[in-house]
């Protein structure tokens, strides 16, 4: 298990226990973030295949997991 703080360009932010073999994108589906126009971030590396694993990206303690939603700028 690992433990995933879940962030949101709020400022809020959850700390949950997963599997290493979770994907990042059932974490996002899990706390109701919209990621369809969000960059992604695991521990501030870009995350791009969101069914990637967190034992994939190579996390085996604990990893911040930001969704940052993309204004007209960021096009």
């Amino acid at each position: 298990m690992i433990k995933v703080t879940v962030g949101k360009n709020t400022g809020a932010t959850v700390d949950v226990m997963v599997p290493k073999t979770t994907t990042v994108r059932s974490v996002l589906e899990e706390q109701n973030l919209t990621y369809t126009n969000a960059f992604i971030y695991v521990s501030g590396l870009v995350v791009r295949n969101l069914d990637t694993t967190f034992e994939e990206l190579g996390i085996n303690d604990s990893c911040f997991l930001t969704c940052t939603i993309k204004a007209d700028a960021g096009r």
